[in-house]
């Protein structure tokens, strides 16, 4: 074999091996989440937290994919850094609905822009809410407040 032909063949190989992993899919054999969802696009605003196991039922992934087979859209997630980023990003139009919102922002959503609640998880008894407690100095001026018998200035 002429030495030409050797690198063109040689060439080919490397080219074909490098190339092998281009043509197969991640997606499982039920067939992919585009194939399901080719309607219109739902941006979820989602805080990611570093530590989350890729399993948890709070990933985003997972709820963005069973979001997108029970709707039938397309499901985005819009990373954003915090609660508060959140708010925003539903404020300007960046996304159409956040979740795992904390109180305080979901609450400043509520009160100045106008955003409604449709979902909230729940605790092991149901209820959809938490009860917080403060622990103050007796005599204290917080302490001093609560009892005076005005509401308007209790803690």
């Amino acid at each position: 074999m002429s030495l030409r032909l050797t690198s063109m063949l040689m060439m080919m190989l490397m080219c074909s091996a490098a190339l092998a992993g281009c043509l197969g899919s991640d997606d499982d054999e039920k067939g992919s989440t585009s194939d399901v969802c080719s309607g219109d696009e739902l941006i979820v605003a989602y805080e990611i937290k570093e530590d989350m196991p890729a399993d948890d039922i709070q990933n985003p992934q997972q709820i963005a994919n069973y979001l997108c087979e029970e709707l039938g859209m397309n499901v985005k997630i819009y990373e954003v850094g915090s609660s508060g980023l959140a708010m925003e990003a539903l404020r300007f139009g960046n996304a159409d609905i956040a979740m795992n919102i904390d109180g305080g922002p979901a609450w400043v959503g509520w009160n100045a822009y106008g955003l409604d609640v449709m979902a909230a998880d729940t605790k092991s008894d149901g209820r959809a809410y938490y009860d917080a407690h403060a622990w103050v100095k007796a005599g204290s001026e917080v302490a001093i407040a609560h009892l005076d018998g005005d509401d308007s200035t209790d803690p």
